[in-house]
Order: structure tokens, then sequence, then C-alpha cells
């Protein structure tokens, strides 16, 4: 670090892959830090297998920190997080920071001018419930927190990241309803709140599918899979025109597969198995040129397959096992 320390104009310190082990031989929490022009620093894939050290929370023109695989854990050093108010993406995924980072989060939210836009805390331990300073961050465009612990409910504070446009909660605990205000997200376009517990007893008029996430227009990705969701599929899914891939697997939604999908242009996956669908293959889906991906397996789907499900010319994966079709299978 020393040698790096006599270079105050550098502006971005990249040490990926580099076997590093520790930061011990300058982890005096309040080091002098001449670093006074960096702005990106990646020390990523090493194996630092300690904390972070407080120097690197003094840098206030710090704009990229990348720390991910890097066997970083708690405790977070007692700093003064005011000083990162430049830091517009974090990366500590696949660490060992445990409970340390809903800390870190509620620091971060409350910095001055807050510019963050990616936060990337996922695969570290992180368990409780979801911080509603969450909804601080205002500039965020990028929030992965899957594979951690966290239960109880989603915020209503996400519904305040209207500049959001990736969100993955998959692989926790977190139950409750999916909030309404997730359709107030118009940029989104990547939702992912697979594997979790979202359950709970919602007003018809909503559904256990906001009603309203047809509204998040941007919508590319929608993966809720996994999860106690029942009800029927919202016919507002119909306006995410530019949806490409939705998973509703494995939840306990009910009703016929929606008749008005066909104004989706560009679907490649779609994923409705293990549910309890009733009815037959909406002639939609055959008539998806793009299509190269259909799983409505373990449903209770019957009727005669539609010959016209040869129109879908790109399907690679066919699954309609365990359902209730009758007659000959199309040539």
């Amino acid at each position: 670090m020393q040698p790096v320390n006599m270079l105050p104009s550098l502006l971005e310190l990249h040490f990926p892959g580099c076997q590093l082990s520790d930061f011990s031989h300058y982890s005096d929490p309040n080091p002098f830090v001449n670093l006074t022009s960096l702005q990106v620093i990646d020390l990523s894939y090493n194996n630092f297998n300690t904390t972070l050290p407080g120097w690197l929370f003094n840098i206030t023109t710090l704009r990229d920190l990348y720390l991910h695989h890097g066997a970083i854990r708690g405790p977070i050093p007692h700093v003064n997080l005011q000083s990162l108010g430049n830091l517009g993406t974090l990366y500590l995924s696949y660490n060992g920071i445990a409970s340390e980072g809903i800390e870190l989060v509620n620091s971060l939210s409350i910095c001055y001018n807050n510019s963050l836009e990616e936060l990337y805390l996922g695969f570290n331990g992180l368990s409780g419930e979801l911080p509603d300073s969450l909804g601080n961050f205002n500039n965020l465009r990028s929030l992965d927190l899957s594979y951690n612990s966290f239960d109880g409910p989603l915020p209503n504070s996400i519904q305040h990241l209207t500049n959001l446009e990736s969100l993955d909660l998959s692989k926790n605990t977190i139950s409750g309803s999916i909030p309404t205000g997730i359709g107030n997200l118009l940029r989104m376009k990547r939702l992912d709140l697979s594997f979790n517990l979202m359950n709970g007893t919602i007003p018809n008029s909503i559904g256990p599918i906001p009603l309203n996430i047809g509204d998040s227009s941007s919508l590319e990705v929608l993966h809720v899979s996994s999860n106690l969701l029942n009800g029927s599929i919202p016919s507002s899914m119909s306006k995410l025109e530019g949806l490409m891939a939705v998973d509703l697997s494995n939840n306990h939604l009910s009703g016929k597969i929606p008749k008005n999908w066909n104004d989706l242009h560009i679907p490649y996956a779609i994923d409705l198995s293990k549910n309890k669908f009733t009815g037959g293959i909406p002639s939609w889906m055959c008539s998806m040129h793009s299509l190269s991906w259909l799983k409505l397996s373990d449903n209770k789907l019957s009727g005669e397959l539609s010959p016209s499900l040869q129109n879908c010319t790109r399907l690679y994966s066919l699954d309609l096992g365990n359902n209730r079709f009758s007659g000959e299978i199309p040539n």
C-alpha cells in the first residue's frame, strides 16, 4: 500500500485476482491516505480473510468500489460514511459481512447527496428484515440482495426507488405480499423475487400478483417462482409488451392462462409449471415465433393439443407433462 500511497494523482487502482491475502500491512483505521484523486478501486477475487480497512472510507473521491469474492467479513469499521457521498457503485457480493451489511446499508442511505447507483450485497449471510432506509437511495438503478437470509415483508419504501431497473431479492425468506407500489417503478427491467415465502391475504381488487404490475411497462424479466402466491394471473400483465422471460412456477396460482397476452412482442421463455392452472393452452402461445422455452407441466390443463404449436419454430424445450390433455399428439 505504501508505494501506491505515493501516487496522489492516481485515478484507478486495479488488483483483481492477484492472490492478495490480507489488509494487515495497512490495517491502521486512521492512516494517512494520500490517494486524493482515486475514483475506482478493484480488489475483487482475492482472499483477504479480514475486515474492511478504515482507510477505504477516507477516500472522498471514490466513485466505484469492487470488493466481491474477497473473503471479507464483518464487522464494518465504525467510521463516518459521509465521505462516501460520491460512491456510485459498490460490489460486496460473495463475502461474509453477515449482519453488518444492514448497518452498512443504513449508514450509506443517509449520506448527503447520495449518488449510489449500483449496490450488490448478495451471498453475504445477511439476515433480519429489509430496512426502510432502502427507499432513500433515490439514484439506485440496480439492487442485488439475493442469496441471503432476509425475512419479513418487503418495505413499502421500495416504491420510492423510481430509478430502479434491476431488483434481485431471490433466495431469501421474505414473506408477505408483493407491494402494489412496485407498479410505480416504471423503469424496472428485471424483477426477481423467486425462492421466497411471499404470501398473505390480499384484497381481490389487487390480487397476489399486483394488478398494477402491468404499469411497469419497461419490465423484461419477471421471476416470482417458488413462493406461496395464489389467485389468478392479472390481466394487466398483457401490458408488458417488452416482456421476454416470465417465471411464475411453483406457486399456488389458479384459473385459466390469460388469453390476452398476444400483445407480448418478444417472449422467449415462459414457465407456469407447478401451479393449479385449468383450461387449455391459449392460441397466442402457438403464434409466438420468438418462444424457445415453454413449461406448463404439473397443472390441471385439459383439452386437445393444438396443431398450431408447430408455429413455435424456435422452440427447443416444451414440457406439458402431468396435466389432463386428451386426444392425439399433433404431427
